[in-house]
């Protein structure tokens, strides 16, 4: 049996379209809790910061955590539903920007 070590690995990464019904917060749990059993992280520890405040915080934490592996997909209408000014310092900033 043999491995080989590479820097160059990637993963696909599961887009999450939060316009519809992937953007329920009890989905993003279920989807936060399948990756990090699929990865080995440890998922109640992610689950307390997900519930720890709001919508905005819930998508901070998994994508803090969970980034690597998955992609947020909103439009405008969602994003101006969201009031954390801590989400879009987050994600509008230009190293996370993708909308």
């Amino acid at each position: 049996m043999s491995f080989e070590i590479r820097d160059d690995f990637t993963v696909d990464k599961i887009d999450i379209n939060l316009d519809g019904p992937d953007g329920n917060a009890y989905f993003l749990l279920a989807i936060a809790r399948d990756v990090c059993k699929q990865v080995g992280y440890d998922f109640k520890e992610l689950e307390k910061r997900m519930t720890s405040g709001d919508y905005g915080t819930l998508l901070i934490e998994m994508d803090k955590t969970l980034g690597k592996f998955v992609n947020f997909q909103m439009s405008q209408r969602v994003l101006g539903t969201i009031d954390s000014i801590e989400f879009k310092l987050h994600f509008l900033t230009d190293e996370n920007s993708n909308y």
